[in-house]
């Protein structure tokens, strides 16, 4: 029998060495969860080795298993780790320090210049059905210590109006706010509105509708642990949305903040194990729990399918928007405020320069 039990390991070649050696009579390998080989070796009997009771039930389990049992999963480790031989391994790794050096070009910052905004109007001039998808935060107003105020001007709400006026252009606001906020602030606006960040949806003239039906049971594990970090992080918020569970933490003590974040990330890591169909969205400031069967990506697939549209230009800044940006084809333009790295084709600086740049289709002049 082979008894491999590290609390932190790397690879752990002695497991794979144990199995390349079982050539007449079959043992069992039982092997810890948190050796790297445990990835490979899946018929072996992955244990967590500081769990006393699930160790000795593994160590019962190889001791009574049939012989034929361990010789056929024995087998099957070994005819494994032969098709993975040390060239298939290394072969592998240059390939993965491509694939990284390529994502790393992918994502380099390219700042907006006056040439590529020419073109984007030049593109927009030419189309005859144009799309905007426009986050909100951030976006088409100024990141603020409250959510709450964070308000439409009424100079933007002009520019949005105009940019509709035109027959040819579809706006859809896309945003992660709740359907009651995005009502109040675009009540003027004749726009598709999406709230929290693709489940819910509005057509001008007509009720919200939901994309997706999903089971919402699991608010009620995850809402007293957020409470409890609201306690432990003073300045710290919940944001109860109807399909989604939202920590912000923006006019939080940094330092603590930071600690907080790590924690609470940890202990819902542990808990969304169960539900995998959940996971953590990390924003600007703000740590949200959501379904995965719906993001912004996927509404924006949806309007795009729906028109045939030649132009289309998607702005956003944060990393709840980079399923968008990924979303649009490769003849759309997609633009992010900020200087991180993303998948839109550009960044831009400030979050004025949004307000700026919706100006120029409007008033071509200032080009």
């Amino acid at each position: 029998m082979g008894f491999i039990t590290p609390l932190r390991d790397g690879m752990n070649l002695v497991a794979k060495e144990y199995i390349a050696c079982q050539s007449e009579q079959y043992g069992m390998l039982i092997l810890s969860e948190m050796a790297g080989a445990s990835i490979e070796l899946n018929e072996a009997l992955i244990i967590n080795p500081t769990d006393i009771e699930e160790t000795s039930d593994a160590l019962n389990k190889a001791l009574i298993m049939p012989e034929e049992e361990k010789e056929r999963r024995i087998r099957k480790m070994q005819e494994r780790l032969s098709r993975y031989d040390v060239f298939t391994w290394t072969t592998d790794f240059f390939n993965q320090v491509d694939d990284v050096k390529k994502e790393k070009i992918h994502l380099q910052v390219r700042y907006l210049d006056e040439n590529n905004l020419k073109s984007i109007y030049l593109k927009y001039q030419e189309a005859q059905k144009r799309l905007f998808l426009i986050d909100y935060d951030g976006t088409l107003t100024p990141i603020v210590n409250s959510p709450d105020m964070a308000i439409l001007s009424e100079d933007t709400e002009k520019i949005l109006n105009k940019i509709v006026f035109d027959s040819h252009n579809t706006l859809v606001i896309i945003s992660g706010r709740r359907r009651e906020f995005m009502d109040e602030q675009f009540r003027n606006v004749e726009a598709i509105l999406v709230a929290e960040h693709g489940y819910f949806i509005k057509y001008p003239g007509n009720e919200w509708m939901n994309n997706i039906e999903i089971d919402l049971s699991w608010k009620e594990k995850i809402l007293p642990i957020l409470n409890d970090y609201v306690d432990r992080c003073n300045g710290s918020m919940i944001e109860d949305k109807y399909a989604s569970i939202v920590w912000h933490y923006r006019n939080a003590d940094e330092e603590i903040a930071s600690l907080r974040i790590n924690e609470l990330k940890d202990d819902l890591t542990e808990i969304l194990k169960s539900e995998s169909k959940l996971h953590v969205l990390e924003g600007n400031k703000v740590l949200e729990v959501k379904s995965l069967l719906y993001d912004k990506g996927t509404v924006a697939t949806r309007i795009i399918n729906k028109g045939n549209y030649n132009f289309i230009l998607a702005l956003g800044d944060d990393t709840t928007d980079e399923d968008l940006f990924k979303a649009i084809p490769a003849s759309g333009f997609t633009l992010k405020v900020g200087c991180n790295p993303t998948n839109a084709r550009f960044n831009i600086r400030e979050q004025s320069q949004i307000i700026e740049i919706l100006t120029l289709f409007i008033n071509p002049d200032k080009i």
